[in-house]
């Protein structure tokens, strides 16, 4: 789970993001079997405070969304990653 991973249409609501809180109670969530994984992917990243302050829903979260570098940091972060296969 990443934050760069999200929709790139800013224009519409619906691709803002949920605060972590609000996705680990999702129902879809709670009734997943991966669900102790989910909660551990999302548990204390650098990136945790960004999104749930400004990048989910504050007053950032259209500029993240729009934002190519976030793409860029992907690349980054998956070419340090130890997997072979995604």
């Amino acid at each position: 789970i990443r934050p760069e991973l999200r929709e790139v249409h800013n224009d519409v609501f619906e691709n803002s993001g949920r605060p972590i809180a609000e996705l680990l109670t999702a129902r879809e969530i709670e009734a997943s079997p991966c669900r102790s994984i989910i909660e551990a992917a999302l548990s204390e990243r650098d990136w945790n405070e960004s999104w749930d302050t400004s990048w989910a829903r504050g007053d950032a979260w259209r500029a993240h969304v729009a934002d190519e570098s976030r793409i860029l940091a992907l690349r980054s972060w998956l070419a340090e990653r130890p997997e072979s296969k995604i």
